[in-house]
């Protein structure tokens, strides 16, 4: 699998960027964040393969339920992850279904 340099997002379209260093307000180190203003989804370049696309899945899932006004599930984490990790797998144990 690859990183996309931009993916759609309900009828947003996010840019998706490698960064190193970034941190959350607390400074703990982030592998990824969503920006809903600016339309950028930034994944740490350091990152292993498959944690690229985990952590891409993980601020995918962050924009599905952005889009769809439910504040609650968007800023959960313990669910996002549980999801992002879920599909990740289903499309790695999977690869005919969604390679074509």
């Amino acid at each position: 699998m690859k990183i996309p340099k931009q993916i759609k997002i309900g009828w947003r379209n996010y840019i998706v960027k490698s960064c190193e260093d970034k941190r959350d307000e607390g400074g703990n180190l982030l592998n990824g964040e969503i920006d809903y203003t600016n339309h950028i989804i930034s994944v740490d370049k350091n990152l292993s393969e498959d944690e690229k696309i985990v952590t891409l899945i993980h601020e995918m899932t962050h924009g599905i339920f952005h889009n769809q006004g439910n504040l609650k599930w968007r800023d959960n984490e313990n669910l996002i992850c549980a999801i992002s990790e879920g599909l990740f797998q289903i499309i790695k144990d999977n690869p005919k279904v969604f390679n074509g």
